[in-house]
């Protein structure tokens, strides 16, 4: 969408590849305090301890809501739901069908010699919704979110938008507590997943706004000024400096990045650091790639008895994703090239 200099909604669609960039580049960050914080000791561990209580995995929060906005924008120009999921389920399917075969067969039939069944039942997502595995948890999930997306988009592009966002983020908090209370070994298992799907609904509703370039307006100001607060009383309780504990981790950190993506897109609107802006936005072309690539990687790795914890080894980690992640994606192109010349 065309953007005037103005400070609006719109930019947050012009510099979509940028925010995806950050995003991933906080989430392999915390993977990697996230091992040292296990590990429990070594100099960076101060450090990983306050990556944690203050970014942790907000990164993930931004990815579902951007996915969400994206999937917007996608119907929006183009209502056919069949060309909906062909085109997105291929930007998924795809480079998992390649990548996480070869991840799964390496754990599951060659490290750890299981059967070809649970080959398949991992490969199938069964061992995260049933199990927890939470290893590719995210593209899980995603897939669910694309399948019931077209619904999604009809109740967030009509005038009861927001009547549909409140009933659809009030149901899914209390589905959550729901779980909680009445299942707890399903809740404990997919957790991490159903309570990140009220960001991906706000993405998914603020979509429209994002489409038609609407201002930024004094309720957004509320919102990015709500995210921080919230935000700066989590940080105070895990601290210890408030001793009220209230469990809202993941909802804190859905309205934390809502906040630091406005704040990010008007500070990239201002500057001009076109050698960091082209570097963002290729690591944001990459981002599902580099999501899998180094979340599996680092998980063979550990299996290995690797320790992933060291600077040394996570960079590796990072360069054999970067490489596989080029060429996932180049990979993807080739098929999605062949594929169309073959239908015209």
């Amino acid at each position: 969408m065309k953007t005037d200099d103005k400070f609006n909604l719109g930019l947050v669609s012009r510099f979509r590849n940028e925010l995806f960039g950050l995003s991933i580049i906080s989430i392999m960050i915390f993977h990697f305090f996230l091992r040292i914080k296990e590990h429990g000791s070594g100099s960076l561990y101060p450090v990983a301890f306050a990556y944690d209580n203050v970014i942790s995995s907000v990164g993930v929060e931004c990815f579902l809501f951007l996915s969400g906005v994206g999937l917007y924008f996608s119907m929006s120009k183009n209502g056919n739901i069949l060309n909906f999921y062909r085109k997105r389920m291929s930007r998924v399917l795809i480079p998992y069908a390649l990548w996480g075969a070869v991840f799964w067969i390496a754990l599951d039939l060659l490290a750890k010699g299981e059967s070809l069944g649970e080959f398949l039942y991992d490969f199938g997502f069964l061992s995260f919704w049933l199990e927890g595995d939470s290893v590719l948890w995210y593209i899980a999930f995603i897939v669910i979110l694309y399948l019931a997306f077209p619904i999604i988009f009809k109740m967030f592009s009509g005038k009861y938008a927001t009547a549909f966002l409140i009933l659809s983020v009030g149901f899914s908090i209390g589905l959550s507590l729901a779980l909680k209370l009445l299942f707890p070994t399903v809740y404990a298992n997919i957790e991490i997943a159903v309570n990140r799907l009220p960001i991906f609904l706000f993405g998914a509703y603020s979509g429209r706004r994002i489409y038609k370039n609407d201002s930024f307006k004094i309720g957004d100001l509320i919102l990015v000024l709500l995210g921080l607060a919230v935000h700066i009383f989590g940080i105070l309780q895990r601290y210890g400096v408030i001793a009220t504990q209230i469990s809202f981790l993941r909802y804190e950190f859905a309205l934390f990045s809502i906040s630091l993506i406005y704040i990010c897109v008007w500070l990239l609107s201002k500057v001009n650091l076109k050698r960091i802006k082209a570097f963002l936005r290729g690591a944001g072309a990459l981002s599902l790639e580099l999501y899998m690539t180094h979340v599996t990687i680092d998980n063979l790795l550990r299996f290995c008895k690797i320790p992933t914890y060291s600077p040394y080894y996570y960079t590796i980690i990072i360069f054999l994703s970067i490489i596989f992640s080029i060429f996932l994606h180049f990979s993807l192109k080739n098929i999605i090239i062949k594929t169309h010349s073959t239908h015209v």
